[in-house]
């Protein structure tokens, strides 16, 4: 049947009148009001950081992201009959926090797994407590120590030392992720694997391997001669879930640090099952050590940035130019005062370690592994990050090393970074800036036995270390992390420690070098977010951006500066969901978590 045109014309009219009338309709109801927030927090003092460091009385959160961030009245607005409403009393509330560096935060870290803290002070002390441990183990069991590094064990420790201990055991000692030591019976299982690698070290006089493995060949070691412990699905994914709860008590909502294989593993079976209550940001060790990079890299392709608002891969990690600064181990320019023994027992060589160099001071760090693995990730379009560089010739060796890979490909804009910055130079800084590399702080080398240590290294100089406020005179946009697990990894902590430079022993170490608490709270926010790639959806409390936040129980403005680590944490959202409310969870505690401390070596963990 064909249509009239004037049937036509009435058709057309009745739908544009209809379509019209819900047009208008749906004009008449804010789009904001669609689906109702559900969560809102008013009558606070709500410091968004944004570039103004704006100050609002109220935020709403609407699946997972702000909706609204400004007054009571606008943000009330918005309330629906299923809306949860904080009325917050005046108190502040900041972005969540980050931590861009964080020892023990990911369980999983197979390369610390053993017998823990062996000491050396003697070397037949040393082996004495070997002995002791091996009727536990069953015979041809291999059996691991870890312990940190001195002076016996480095430089006197030899595989046949350690034969006289079990020739039928195979022994290995982890010093640290450069260097292990073995006993005969492990070098001949082992030997097939890596005996053609760099980092064989030999006896001088009798030309055989000694038992010290170094660099790539103990790569191999770390990451794939140990197998994973077998309950790993089940006892490491409930401990990974405890420790997060602690750090949300914290007031943490992101981490971002290195993780091993089995690390990210359980990382991602908590993402898989929606148990993440913080936001995970793996730089992944697979190529740290590793004498196959490049293939490693082709096989892979390049997955920075993969993942969701939850879980995302950020990069990749390298091994370390330098040692532990306390002990001696920190790379530096600067001479030391002393050469002699510090934290109760010998020290190894106090001139500093180039691990990219093979243990050596001297050495060409241009032709180590980890320097052309930087080179190797830049082309393949990875960005690196969370990389222990503490003093300033370490430093220098991470930036000779980004500035060559630079002129290939523009690190700008890519988060590339580096961690600690116990000693840092203008130049180092200004090499830095040019290149848009991210630079960390550490804290804990103001406190515990940490200035004691350094000062007897370095004397007055270390009035100059951890140098924040001099970076951010250059225009840098640094970070602020922990490090280290326990109480040390909260951040009210850290950013007291920055505003103060004042030890728990009441001493001042650089006032000069002291920053804003508005600076403090940017390094451990706003700029923080910058480091894993995120500053475009978190790190500031502003519309569309995910809605992480925490109420604090005092006013972090106007406390006085020393009291700033005792301001409580009283919510910590994630997301728009509360992870942590002190009303209702009291005080956290987690074995696994607060029995560690300074340089504390706890099993499974990163």
């Amino acid at each position: 049947m064909r249509m009239t045109k004037g049937l036509l014309i009435l058709l057309l009219t009745a739908f544009f009148a209809l379509t019209g009338t819900r047009a208008m309709m749906a004009q008449d109801v804010p789009s904001k009001l669609l689906v109702y927030p559900e969560i809102i927090l008013h009558n606070g003092k709500v410091l968004t950081v944004d570039e103004q460091f704006s100050i609002v009385q109220a935020v709403a959160i609407r699946d997972g992201r702000f909706l609204e961030v400004g007054t009571n009245r606008n943000v009330l607005a918005l309330k629906g009959p299923d809306t949860t409403v904080i009325d917050m009393n005046g108190r502040t509330v900041v972005p969540g926090f980050f931590d861009p560096h964080l020892h023990g935060a990911w369980r999983g870290n197979i390369s610390k797994r053993g017998v823990r803290n062996l000491r050396f002070k003697t070397l037949e002390e040393g082996l004495a407590a070997i002995k002791e441990e091996m009727p536990n183990h069953t015979a041809g069991e291999w059996v691991v120590f870890t312990g940190l590094r001195n002076n016996i064990a480095v430089n006197q420790l030899t595989r046949w030392d350690l034969d006289t201990v079990s020739p039928d055991h195979p022994i290995r000692i982890m010093l640290d992720t450069a260097l292990s030591v073995v006993n005969t019976k492990a070098w001949e299982l082992i030997r097939h694997k890596i005996e053609r690698m760099p980092g064989i070290m030999k006896d001088p006089i009798r030309g055989e391997p000694n038992g010290h493995v170094r660099g790539q060949a103990n790569g191999v070691l770390l990451y794939e001669d140990i197998v994973w412990p077998e309950d790993w699905e089940t006892r490491l994914v409930e401990e990974q879930k405890d420790v997060f709860r602690r750090l949300n008590s914290q007031g943490l909502t992101t981490v971002i640090g290195r993780a091993q294989g089995l690390s990210i593993s359980i990382l991602h079976k908590l993402w898989e099952n929606d148990e993440l209550t913080i936001r995970v940001r793996p730089s992944t060790e697979f190529v740290m050590y590793n004498p196959e990079a490049d293939a490693y890299l082709k096989r892979l392709g390049n997955l920075t940035g993969f993942g969701d608002e939850w879980f995302k891969i950020i990069g990749l990690t390298v091994g370390p130019p330098d040692g532990i600064g306390t002990v001696g181990g920190l790379l530096a320019r600067m001479p030391r005062r002393r050469d002699a023994e510090v934290a109760g027992g010998p020290a190894w060589d106090m001139r500093g370690e180039n691990k990219w160099a093979l243990g050596t001071q001297d050495g060409d760090y241009t032709n180590g592994t980890e320097y052309g693995t930087i080179l190797l990730a830049n082309q393949y379009g990875w960005s690196v990050q969370s990389v222990h560089a503490q003093g300033d010739l370490a430093a220098k060796m991470m930036l000779d090393a980004l500035e060559e890979a630079n002129e290939d490909r523009s690190t700008l804009g890519r988060n590339f970074g580096f961690d600690h910055g116990v000693i840092r130079t203008k130049e180092d800084m200004e090499r830095a800036l040019k290149m848009g590399i991210i630079m960390s702080f550490a804290p804990k080398y103001l406190f515990r036995d940490s200035p004691v240590q350094l000062s007897y290294q370095f004397g007055e100089e270390i009035l100059r270390f951890t140098p924040v406020k001099s970076a951010l005179a250059l225009g840098l946009k640094p970070v602020l992390e922990s490090d280290v697990a326990g109480d040390y990894s909260a951040s009210l902590w850290n950013i007291e420690a920055l505003v103060t430079r004042r030890d728990e022993n009441g001493n001042v170490w650089g006032a000069q070098e002291a920053i804003s608490r508005e600076d403090a709270l940017r390094m451990r926010t706003a700029w923080a977010a910058r480091y894993s790639g995120d500053e475009d959806v978190m790190g500031t409390i502003e519309e569309g951006k995910y809605g992480d936040l925490v109420v604090l129980g005092g006013d972090y403005l106007t406390v006085e500066p020393d009291q700033i680590a005792e301001i409580p944490i009283d919510f910590t959202i994630v997301g728009g969901k509360i992870m942590y409310d002190r009303s209702i969870d009291g005080l956290i505690k987690s074995e696994i978590w607060d029995r560690r401390g300074f340089f504390s070596n706890s099993t499974d963990t990163r």
